[in-house]
């Protein structure tokens, strides 16, 4: 169950932060600790603010209001819990700063950005979260975008799978996104729909722990989701 409160603890400020196109305080204090903590060990609160550009106090309330952390003698660590899944931790915060540095990148002529902020959680691994961030859009959408964004819902669901191993998930659906976003081929709302169908055709399950700390570049099951400009808002080139 840890490992699901952190995913889920880990998710939530991964959706607010995308929605700013910002990391907040809390991001880049979590990343700072990343970097400079072994297997989720207490590093000095003082050495985290440097690196976070905070002082102690704001490092500290920052830390401590994600719920994920304790405080030990003079500095901070994950808390028990969660150190199990210290390296899982490490890879999802720099993945997330990844988004982030996407996110706040020129916005591509034509693309909304319901696509260009879901591309940037999905690009950079972040695939439990994009179908989240997805699913929201979706559900609000009506046709006929209803169902492009439902099939961005499921490739991302079922690269979230592949990633963790899951063969059944991972080929149920990846098909279903398949052929949902076969008819807005070869371009729509700024997506490479043709090359987005063809990478996922590639995608096979992968699985088993990270193997870094902070390994946001470790192998993905797909490439991510080319954006180009747009003439309309609401179609491809």
């Amino acid at each position: 169950m840890s490992y699901v409160r952190l995913k889920h603890a880990l998710s939530a400020l991964a959706l607010e932060s995308i929605a700013q196109s910002a990391p907040s305080s809390a991001v880049t204090a979590m990343a700072a600790y990343a970097r400079l903590s072994r297997a989720g060990q207490s590093v000095s609160l003082g050495t985290v603010a440097r690196d976070a550009a905070m002082t102690p106090a704001a490092a500290r309330r920052a830390l401590d209001g994600t719920g994920l952390f304790s405080a030990a003698g003079g500095g901070v660590a994950l808390a028990a819990p969660y150190r199990p899944h210290a390296a899982y931790f490490g890879r999802q915060v720099a993945r997330l700063e990844d988004a982030l540095r996407m996110a706040a990148g020129p916005a591509p002529r034509g693309v909304p950005p319901e696509v260009r902020f879901g591309a940037a959680l999905f690009n950079a691994g972040l695939f439990f979260e994009a179908h989240e961030y997805w699913e929201d859009v979706w559900r609000a959408s009506r046709p006929p975008e209803r169902q492009f964004y439902h099939g961005l819902v499921q490739a991302a669901a079922g690269c979230y799978h592949a990633e963790k191993g899951n063969a059944h998930g991972t080929a149920v659906l990846l098909r279903k996104a398949r052929e949902k976003l076969r008819p807005y081929a070869p371009r729509h709302r700024g997506v490479d729909v043709a090359a987005l169908l063809a990478a996922l055709d590639g995608v096979r399950p992968a699985g088993g722990p990270p193997r870094m700390r902070g390994a946001s570049q470790e192998a993905r099951p797909i490439a991510g989701i080319i954006l180009r400009p747009g003439g309309t808002p609401d179609g491809g080139l």
